[in-house]
Order: structure tokens, then C-alpha cells, then sequence
């Protein structure tokens, strides 16, 4: 019976490790058996009973390793003395309880969680394996068959600092001021089912953002719960649109860079993301800077005729400006306000992902973007409808929400 439930706690792996993982094979092909059982030679099948269970990987090693006791949501107090006791390099097991392992837990939603692949002694274990990719910071209950979670940390000295970074879904804080006894390093991480099978899971550590395509129809960022919506049932149906409006390098009233607010808004090619920059200009930041991607062509010729494909600008404006002047500038932005980075670019080179945009190779990490209707320059300083309002109200009335 133990053996009949080998395959499943392995394909339980599609749902620990986060989505989009680059592999050789594709996941729904490919049953990794050879994550929790290694080494098992071909003579060791043949001579193996029928049913009886194979063994599990690193029993032996990780079994004598001193062990820590992961019982309430906090840091794992006991660390920094054992790190005064072994020194540098000692490795730990920590146990986790099933219960600890969802994205509902306090200690995630919190991001308790300070550095990258090293990280601080009062970092919480749960966040920091959820932030090194073994197990999916999307699940919301934990898997009915699986016990507990077996993780293994290296003891490391202080750190001088603790960068933050975005990934897996998880951001991470910066620490400089010190005050911290040790750090440590993930290791390794394990599954243990109720029946004592053990699931090695594999990291997702290589920084590289998930790439999404655009034509994936998105209109929201979140479902947002009301009492109007839980008043009927031909209400609660329906998908109530929630975004996050955020403040520009200026303090204007931008949204949240996300893929829902990039992505295409129906199959149809008018309802294309693509299509928009016929009539509109896109204005993306970073946390420092502004870049702009406009059309450059569209495609026609001076007759009309179809002669090339559609190609974008992608420039980096020199000085953000206020949506009032870059109004008077007109859009897209002369020449003289912006640097150019790519002078023709396609849209399939444009790799968008849940944390920015890819512009040949480099990546820009977005935090906000912007869609403005173009226009051309102004004559007047100011708009006649925007004399004598403030940049936001100006923003608010040119569409910014």
C-alpha cells in the first residue's frame, strides 16, 4: 500500500514547486520519482520485492544533524547559541508542522523575512523557504497527506547587510544596522507524508523573473469581496475589478505595475495590449527612473500600403516631468526629453513578467506604469482647462485613475 502512494506524493511536487520552472521536459510529462529516490541501481530493481517500498533519500544523513522544533510562528531563538557553540558551517534540521505551511500563515503575510539566499537569524524558516522557491507561497491549505516539512539551514556568520529582493512572490526586507547574532543559508528541503515517505523538493533560486505573455485576458488584480456582492447569487458571480493606484517619481496618481493591468482585455486583436500604442503611450517606472515605449512604426507606408512590420520605441525619459508638462511637451515625448534605448523593437522582444519588463537582455524592474492618449505639442504654457489646478487634479481629469 506504501508503495502504491509513491507516485502520488511525487506528482505532489507540481504543487510545491512555484509554476513556471524552465525545464527539459515538461511537468505534466514527467513523474520525478528520481527527486525522492536516488541511487537505486538497475539490479536493485530486479532483486527488489514487488511492493515493497524504496528508500527514502538522505534519512541516514539528516537524521543525525541536530534538530529544531518549529512550534510557533517567530525566529528560532535557539540558533544564535547553538552558532556560539559549533561555529561556522554547522548544519540544522528544522522540523515544520503541516499547519505552518500556507500562505495564510501571519509570519508570510507579514514578510518576517530579511535578506537574499542568506538571511538573518530572526528570519522566519517558513517565509525564507517560501522566498528560495521550495514550496509554492500560493497555497492556502496544506496537503492533507503531507506531516510535516523537513528543512536544513547552514549556520553563517553576520552579514554586513541583507539585500531585498522580489521573488517567488515574496519580497524580502533589507537590514543593514546589524544587531544579529548569526545568519543562515537554506540548504536543502524535504516533504515527510503521514506513511514516513520523504519528497525532496527542489529550489527555484536562479533570480530569473517568470516571463508571461500579454494575450493572457486579465481585467484585475484581485477579486474584492463586498456586502452588495454577497447580497445574491447573480452578484457573487461576478468578478469585481480592484487595482492598486500608487504615487509616481512626481506624487501623481499612477497603477501598480501587474500583469493584469499589462495584459490583453480580450482575444480579439483591438482588444490586444499591442494595439493600444496606436492612440496611447505607455510611461513605466522603475524605483529611480521613468522610461516610455511608444509606436515608432506602424507598419504603412506614406501610400497607405502595408510595408514592414510594427515596431516600438523604448527610451528612457531624461527628467520625469509632470503629466501637465510632458501635456505641453506633447506624446509621445520629443526627442530632445528622452534617451533612446531601442530605437525599433517588436513586440514579441518585449518580455514581460510579474516583476518587469525585459528590454535585450536587461531587465527593468517596474513599480508603476501609466497609459496617456497622445497629443501633440502644446502652444500654451498651460492647458486652458488645467489653469490653475494642481498636477493631480490634472492628472485625475486626464485619466489617470
Amino acid at each position: 500500500m506504501l508503495n502504491s502512494l509513491c507516485p502520488y506524493l511525487a506528482c505532489l511536487e507540481l504543487l510545491f514547486v512555484p509554476y513556471g520552472i524552465s525545464r527539459s521536459v515538461p511537468s505534466t510529462c514527467r513523474i520525478p520519482m528520481g527527486l525522492a529516490y536516488q541511487g537505486e541501481s538497475r539490479a536493485a530493481k530486479r532483486t527488489r520485492v514487488k511492493g515493497a517500498p524504496r528508500r527514502a533519500v538522505r534519512k541516514s544523513q539528516d537524521d543525525k544533524l541536530p534538530t529544531l522544533y518549529y512550534k510557533d510562528a517567530g525566529a528560532l531563538k535557539e540558533l544564535g547559541k547553538m552558532y556560539q557553540q559549533t561555529g561556522t558551517g554547522t548544519l540544522v534540521q528544522i522540523r515544520i508542522p503541516t499547519q505552518n505551511l500556507q500562505a495564510t500563515f501571519s509570519e508570510v503575510k507579514g514578510r518576517h523575512v530579511w535578506g537574499t539566499d542568506v538571511y538573518t537569524d530572526d528570519s522566519d524558516i517558513v517565509c525564507a523557504v517560501m522566498h528560495c522557491g521550495y514550496y509554492n507561497a500560493s497555497l492556502k491549505k496544506p496537503v492533507a497527506m503531507v506531516s510535516e516539512m523537513r528543512v536544513v539551514i547552514q549556520l553563517l556568520p553576520p552579514q554586513i547587510e541583507y539585500p531585498v529582493f522580489v521573488r517567488n512572490g515574496i519580497r524580502s526586507r533589507a537590514w543593514w544596522a546589524g544587531g544579529t547574532s548569526c545568519s543562515y543559508k537554506v540548504e536543502r528541503c524535504c516533504l515527510v507524508s503521514k506513511n514516513g515517505v520523504t519528497l525532496e523538493l527542489p529550489p527555484r533560486s536562479d533570480r530569473t523573473q517568470e516571463l508571461i505573455p500579454t494575450f493572457t485576458p486579465a481585467s484585475m488584480e484581485r477579486v474584492m469581496n463586498t456586502r452588495g456582492r454577497e447580497a445574491s447569487s447573480e452578484r457573487r458571480q461576478r468578478q469585481v475589478k480592484e487595482m492598486t493606484v500608487v504615487y509616481n517619481i512626481t506624487n501623481e496618481p499612477w497603477l501598480k505595475y501587474n500583469m493584469a493591468a499589462i495584459a490583453d482585455r480580450g482575444l480579439k486583436p483591438s482588444q490586444w495590449t499591442s494595439a493600444r500604442f496606436q492612440t496611447q503611450v505607455l510611461l513605466m517606472e522603475t524605483a529611480r527612473e521613468r522610461f516610455e515605449l511608444s509606436i515608432a512604426s506602424d507598419g504603412e507606408a506614406e501610400n497607405g500600403d502595408a510595408h514592414d512590420e510594427v515596431v516600438y520605441r523604448f527610451a528612457r525619459c531624461k527628467q520625469p516631468l509632470t503629466m501637465r508638462l510632458m501635456w505641453n511637451h506633447g506624446l509621445p515625448l520629443p526627442e530632445s526629453q528622452l534617451e533612446v534605448v531601442d530605437p525599433a523593437i517588436r513586440w514579441e522582444q518585449l518580455r514581460w513578467g510579474e516583476e518587469g519588463v525585459d528590454v535585450k537582455d536587461k531587465h527593468y524592474r517596474l513599480v508603476r506604469l501609466h497609459f496617456m492618449d497622445k497629443s501633440p505639442p502644446q502652444t500654451d504654457s498651460l492647458s486652458p482647462n488645467a489653469e490653475g489646478m494642481g498636477d493631480t487634479a490634472f492628472a485625475l481629469l486626464n485619466g489617470a485613475l
